[in-house]
């Protein structure tokens, strides 16, 4: 039962790591979205892919590790939760597992956190582009944007047939 504990304690550690470098990446983005840089941007983004898919893969592992743990413990653990188990684990594994789920819980609170401004600052952004866009619009009639982004300006006074 204790080497099952443990391999708990080592999965939530991990995924707090991967909080941790998901962090980071999430401030990195927020520097990135407030100088409009869109190659640091769009470098952020495959990184969250990569320790998203990761940590996934660590949530799938702990919710095996903890369903293993349960079954020695002769408990139900159908939700793959850890602390309904904290009751029937000996100390100091008990106060160890505890000790790891909060500080979990307090990395993926601060990640969501991150995320939450980063959705907004990126909302933000989307909206003033619209508007710039709107703008544009307005003084240069017919202007595109092609599939990059990048400007189609429309007829210009010189580009007019002016034969009548």
């Amino acid at each position: 039962m204790m080497e099952a504990a443990r391999v708990v304690v080592d999965l939530i550690d991990q995924e707090r790591g991967v909080c941790a470098d998901l962090e980071s990446v999430l401030q990195a983005e927020r520097e990135a979205l407030t100088t409009f840089s869109a190659d640091a941007v769009a470098g952020c983004v495959r990184r969250k892919d990569v320790l998203q898919g990761e940590l996934a893969l660590l949530v799938q592992g702990r919710r095996h590790a903890v369903s293993a743990l349960a079954k020695e413990l002769g408990v139900d653990a159908a939700d793959g939760r850890v602390v309904p188990l904290l009751p029937y684990i000996p100390e100091p594994m008990a106060r160890r597992l505890r000790e790891a789920v909060a500080r979990l819980r307090q990395s993926l609170v601060r990640t969501r956190r991150l995320q939450r401004v980063n959705g907004a600052l990126i909302n933000a952004s989307l909206r003033l582009v619209g508007d710039l866009v709107q703008v544009y619009r307005q003084f240069v009639p017919g202007t595109q944007y092609d599939d990059r982004a990048a400007i189609r300006p429309g007829p210009t006074p010189d580009m007019l047939d002016q034969r009548v």
